[in-house]
């Protein structure tokens, strides 16, 4: 590890589910010294993690925006805001690769609700530096890959 890297070592809110998954990736040493500061039995939706792949890659030439994987996530969206136990639940896209992923996802989202919908959810979708110090109830990750 150079100078330049700093290796945080305790996430506020990890779930140990989470901690544990991100340590079995190959490659991941860092992860392996994650410590969760939250029991995953606070968390009021079960399961509190759902592992899901998304088939497809992203754009030719060095783009950042994968499309199947952001009309799956947003189509997962549009579907729990329409399911009555997410009523009252706050909802949010992490895209971890860049803003273009994101930006793609929130349009599709917005193109099929409702804006007073999308309010009451407190609807965010970013990178992670826009949910730095914010919360949702419910969060899907746009990894964005490719196979």
């Amino acid at each position: 590890m150079d100078d330049h890297t700093l290796r945080i070592l305790e996430f506020d809110k990890v779930l140990d589910r989470l901690a544990r998954s991100c340590a079995s990736e190959p490659g991941a040493a860092a992860a392996r010294e994650l410590r969760p500061l939250r029991d995953a039995a606070s968390s009021t939706l079960r399961p509190a993690i759902i592992p899901y792949r998304v088939e497809g890659q992203r754009r030719a030439g060095g783009s950042k925006v994968n499309d199947a994987e952001a009309e799956s996530v947003a189509s997962l969206i549009c579907a729990a805001l329409e399911n009555p136990e997410y009523s009252s639940k706050t909802v949010g896209v992490i895209s971890l690769l860049g803003d273009e992923q994101a930006l793609l996802i929130e349009r599709l989202v917005r193109d099929h609700v409702e804006p007073d919908r999308l309010e009451r959810a407190q609807f965010l979708c970013g990178n992670a530096a826009q949910f730095q110090g914010d919360e949702r109830d419910l969060i899907l990750f746009s990894l964005c890959g490719a196979p």
